[in-house]
């Protein structure tokens, strides 16, 4: 009798644990339904707002909506979607971000740069004299709307492998050299209990590393190493400087550290 009760009870249990994660299944498939449907009507909402006709009208002369392999020879500027996913990590919240666009489309710099490697590519784009009221509508749906996923193959960099030069070490100027040299010793001897210091921190190794992107010096195979080097560190980079806590940071740096000891193996 003692048998059969316990195993009347241990069923009964199993039940009671199938139904519970069969009930969990449904409402994190519910839970997830609803994200979608929220970022699906945010998304027809930001394509049929006024900000993305003037993105059409203004942007899409040059720049593609996003990455299309097939029009590869036809790219003058970085597509917007590239635009979104390099300024959002790097600014903490939606009125950062949009202050940042405006800044660059009326007054584009290296200084400013937050995409280097896209600058060095196509150049400087001119100012856009259309008025900061319609540039914040268009940053504003630029920061919202979502372009969908970036293509597999578009950026081999990201996705590269450093290499050496027929078994030796790239040569490098001594002054960028060093300029890397001191971005690791920034790195390895950081600690602050201000989030501003890793923000400021994320702005000064970005801007270090901006100006060995610039260097038109070195030949393609060279640079090709450069870029693929910090390429790989670019968006741990950015999302240092939009931290929201000291944690977040000291996370970033330690990813930013394990990669900096790489670069001695591969330059000198």
């Amino acid at each position: 009798m003692k048998k059969i009760l316990a195993l009347a009870v241990l069923t009964l249990l199993f039940v009671n644990c199938q139904e519970s994660n069969n009930q969990k299944s449904k409402k994190d498939e519910l839970v997830a339904s609803t994200n979608q449907e929220v970022k699906n009507e945010k998304t027809v909402l930001a394509s049929d707002s006024e900000g993305y006709k003037l993105m059409q009208q203004n942007c899409f002369t040059c720049h593609f909506e996003k990455p299309d392999p097939s029009k590869k020879s036809q790219m003058i500027a970085p597509p917007m979607l590239n635009i979104q996913e390099h300024y959002k990590p790097s600014f903490g919240d939606k009125k950062a971000f949009v202050e940042a666009i405006v800044k660059w489309v009326n007054k584009p710099s290296k200084a400013e740069a937050m995409m280097p490697g896209a600058v060095r590519k196509f150049n400087l784009m001119p100012p856009m004299p259309i008025g900061d009221e319609k540039i914040t509508k268009i940053a504003e749906v630029l920061y919202d709307i979502d372009f969908g996923d970036l293509p597999v193959q578009r950026d081999a960099m990201k996705s590269g492998v450093l290499s050496l030069n027929n078994g030796k070490k790239w040569q490098l100027q001594k002054q960028d050299y060093d300029s890397v040299l001191q971005i690791a010793a920034q790195l390895k001897n950081f600690k602050s209990e201000d989030v501003n210091a890793y923000h400021n921190l994320g702005k000064s190794i970005f801007n270090q590393a901006k100006k060995l992107l610039f260097n038109k010096s070195y030949d393609s195979k060279t640079l090709k190493e450069i870029q693929i080097f910090f390429h790989k560190v670019e968006d741990d980079m950015h999302l240092l400087m939009a931290v929201k806590t000291t944690k977040e940071g000291d996370n970033q740096i330690a990813k930013l550290n394990k990669y900096f000891k790489e670069f001695p193996n591969y330059f000198e």
